[in-house]
């Protein structure tokens, strides 16, 4: 069963349980009735916190694998990263060795293309070019919008809430 078959289970017991008590008295009505069914509630007291530890189990597990596959890519990024400098090393070498000349042969042909791309200088600053040339992204500041919120300022469509977040250990 999963959680949600459980809880409703159980409310469907507790249901029945309060059919066997007397609404005047107070009193059980029916004994064997009531000791079935306070057993049959433990029970699934007692899945439901097993499923619970599952799931929660499943989750930390999950976890731990995403951290591994998160450290590994980190890794092949980083030998991707030396491989293509090892290429680009490479193809600076024969770029000098040949001279612009062209090279070719059984296995490899080397060719060249003109293509035309802009250099900014090492001094150049952006701001002096006219602003249909610049592309600006704004981008809300949410820490320093969350203090001024707290000091009382109010902006429109925007509040602050307060949030339960699940820790799983």
């Amino acid at each position: 069963m999963t959680i949600y078959e459980i809880d409703d289970e159980f409310a469907s017991k507790m249901n029945e349980l309060l059919e066997i008590f007397d609404e005047e008295t107070g009193e059980i009505t029916d004994l064997d009735r009531f000791e079935e069914l306070k057993k049959a509630l433990d029970g699934l007291e007692e899945e439901r916190k097993q499923k619970i530890s599952n799931v929660a189990c499943w989750y930390k597990s999950l976890v731990a694998e995403a951290e591994a596959i998160k450290a590994e890519k980190q890794k092949l990024a980083k030998r991707q990263q030396s491989t293509e400098n090892k290429a680009e090393n490479l193809k600076a070498y024969l770029e000098y060795a040949l001279g612009g000349e062209k090279f070719k042969d059984a296995r490899v042909n080397i060719t060249y293309r003109k293509s035309e791309g802009i250099h900014f200088a090492d001094d150049f600053d952006g701001n002096t070019l006219p602003k249909k040339f610049l592309r600006i992204k704004a981008e809300p500041k949410l820490t320093e919008i969350k203090e001024a919120i707290k000091a009382g300022q109010q902006f429109e469509g925007i509040s602050l809430v307060e949030r339960q977040n699940m820790l799983i250990k």
